[in-house]
């Protein structure tokens, strides 16, 4: 899987199993709780957008997260291929060719 973070500005990468794991295995040390709630998605030639919002609480800071988040999901030949996560609905659905 291929993914990207447009808040970090970081490039495109290649992410193996190991790092997959590693990435949750460091959200779950990172959050008490965190989760994904979509209220919408939107479906575009190959890319689903799935748009919601971002909560959670910090497990040691006990800070509360409630931000929008918008992912996009590419699939090819019914495969996952890539994912990009914008923190404004419209910058997900203009990267998968739509608009609000």
């Amino acid at each position: 899987m291929t993914t990207i973070s447009q808040r970090g500005g970081l490039p495109s990468k290649r992410w193996t199993r190991d790092q997959i794991r590693a990435y949750f295995e460091q959200l779950d040390e990172t959050w008490l709780d965190v989760r994904a709630e979509i209220e919408d998605y939107r479906v575009h030639a190959d890319h689903v957008v799935a748009l919601g919002r971002l909560c959670g609480t910090g497990r040691s800071s006990g800070v509360e997260l409630d931000a929008p988040i918008a992912t996009v999901f590419l699939v090819k030949n019914s495969q996952l291929v890539r994912v990009d996560s914008y923190g404004d609905w419209s910058d997900g659905l203009k990267a998968a060719g739509l608009s609000e």
